[in-house]
């Protein structure tokens, strides 16, 4: 096939939603390890004896590594294309899970995880460059919010699945069975996607230059800090809260699996629906539809932390599934909100820069919430506090924050352009 006809093939609109669904694999495989080992915390915790503060350490092993990681992700997928980032952190990724199937102590379980941390980061700006690069405006946020229904609908299989794997063969069994779907996944993507034609190398500019582009702007600031906070947020909620059923609500560990697949399922139709929200109904007001999902999230940690001895399983059931369809949704929105207001070309660069400062906190949310709880002995008590967290910096967001440009200017993806000679892929 000659580079003109595979051109107008990469560019005919079936692709682009082909493309969506490639991101959306790719998304939910690279995000599997923070999404579904948690289902496996409380086997750990009996094999090898943790506490709820090494299960936030782990866990901040997992951030910590995408710290390293997510903004040099995003500027490579910017120089190189989505493809080859994509695919090969992908099929890395494996790697540091099977290391996992071998640790016997919290110092392995933390150096595997942070290994698995620094490959699954740069697939989140990857694959947000992918979408934003093939869908137009008037489409991006619902396309979004389709691509990141892939990490809750993999999280949903995992919270049925690997607690069932690890009943009848042991968490080991699990991770491996995790890590060997993500080797397979990233060679589906590197074999299927075709990064759009377009010049990658004139305007991907420097790390550092991302990170001063942020302080500028009020608004991609404001955005930013509440992301930060949401991001521990969500950690806290998508880690803690099986075993919080587990520990203090008195569930079985499977029943407690079954109520994180009741959240990621609550995750699969926010993460849809709130960006059809903010496309149809919000006219892209991304800002607000942030706002309202930060407000939701308050009331749903408010309700755990009020929620009496003797609460039925079904009540928790709502509060998860509202968790899933906010605290763990808004991501969806943020991006879209990101790239639209990312200079053209910097797109990946500055989604990986707002990510890097989102993973700090992934990073110290877990393990401040793990000593809180171990400090006082009460869940409703790290439950209230992040609650409050959460509105305080919702406040924030919708005082200070507005959506930088006029609707209309935004309906089509980034020119095309021919690659440079050599770099076709």
């Amino acid at each position: 096939m000659t580079i003109r006809r595979a051109t107008w093939a990469l560019t005919h609109p079936s692709y682009a939603w082909g493309v969506v669904a490639l991101a959306t694999l790719g998304q939910g495989a690279s995000n599997a390890p923070i999404q579904t080992l948690r289902v496996l915390f409380p086997f750990m915790q009996d094999e090898i004896g943790l506490s709820r503060t090494d299960i936030g350490l782990i866990v901040a092993a997992l951030a910590g590594g995408a710290t390293f990681t997510i903004s040099l992700g995003g500027w490579l997928a910017d120089r190189w294309g989505v493809r080859w980032v994509a695919g090969f952190t992908l099929v890395t990724l494996a790697l540091p899970l099977l290391g996992l199937t071998i640790a016997n102590s919290l110092f392995l379980l933390m150096v595997f995880a942070l290994l698995a941390g620094m490959l699954q980061a740069p697939g989140f700006p990857a694959t947000a460059r992918a979408v934003l690069d093939w869908v137009p405006q008037r489409n991006r946020a619902m396309a979004m919010g389709i691509k990141h229904m892939g990490v809750p609908v993999i999280g949903s299989i995992g919270a049925v699945a690997l607690p069932a794997i690890a009943v009848a063969a042991g968490w080991r069994w699990g991770v491996a069975v995790l890590a060997g779907f993500i080797f397979v996944s990233g060679l589906i993507f590197v074999m299927a996607y075709r990064d759009r034609p377009r010049e990658v190398t004139s305007t991907a500019g420097s790390l550092r230059g991302s990170f001063a582009e942020l302080a500028k702007d009020r608004t991609l600031a404001t955005v930013t800090l509440w992301a930060l906070v949401l991001s521990g947020v969500s950690i806290i909620a998508s880690t803690f809260f099986v075993l919080f059923l587990v520990e203090e609500a008195g569930t079985s560990k499977i029943t407690a699996g079954s109520l994180a697949a009741v959240m990621a399922g609550g995750s699969i139709a926010g993460r849809f629906a709130w960006g059809l929200v903010s496309d149809a109904l919000m006219g892209s007001r991304r800002v607000l539809v942030l706002g309202i999902m930060g407000g939701l999230t308050v009331l749903a940690l408010a309700g755990l932390a009020i929620a009496p001895e003797g609460t039925p399983i079904a009540v928790f059931g709502i509060l998860g599934f509202l968790l899933g369809l906010t605290t763990l949704s808004w991501r969806t929105v943020l991006v879209v909100l990101v790239g639209e207001m990312a200079t053209p070309g910097r797109m990946g660069t500055t989604i990986g820069a707002v990510s890097t400062l989102m993973s700090l906190g992934a990073l110290g949310g877990g393990p401040l919430f793990g000593l809180l709880v171990d400090g006082t002995g009460s869940y409703p008590i790290g439950w209230g506090v992040t609650a409050a967290a959460a509105a305080a910096s919702t406040l924030g967001l919708l005082l200070v924050a507005r959506d930088p440009r006029p609707l209309g200017t935004l309906d089509q993806p980034e020119p095309l352009a021919p690659r440079p000679a050599g770099n076709n892929r």
